[in-house]
């Protein structure tokens, strides 16, 4: 919720992504007009250290589901096969 209150972020989600040393790690995709350093510092300002996620990736749109909400499953394999690095 805070990413979205951030101005020139159209979209954002924020999901646990596999990781072999941490089991996950917590990663946000953005859309929309944003500089990634300022959004993650007005995050810092925000949020408890724990919540600010660790991978940060801006994206140009997002896929969705037949209910028209973003799929975070394709999301997530997307970004596991390389597409969103």
């Amino acid at each position: 919720q805070v990413l979205k209150t951030y101005e020139g972020v159209d979209e954002a989600v924020v999901l646990g992504i596999n990781d072999e040393y941490w089991g996950e790690k917590v990663a946000a995709f953005i859309n929309g007009n944003v500089s990634l350093p300022l959004l993650k510092s007005y995050c810092l300002k925000t949020l408890s250290s724990y919540k600010i996620p660790q991978i940060w990736r801006k994206v140009d749109g997002f896929p969705y589901t037949t209910g028209g909400k973003i799929s975070r499953q394709e999301i997530k394999k997307l970004f596991e096969k390389g597409a969103l690095k």
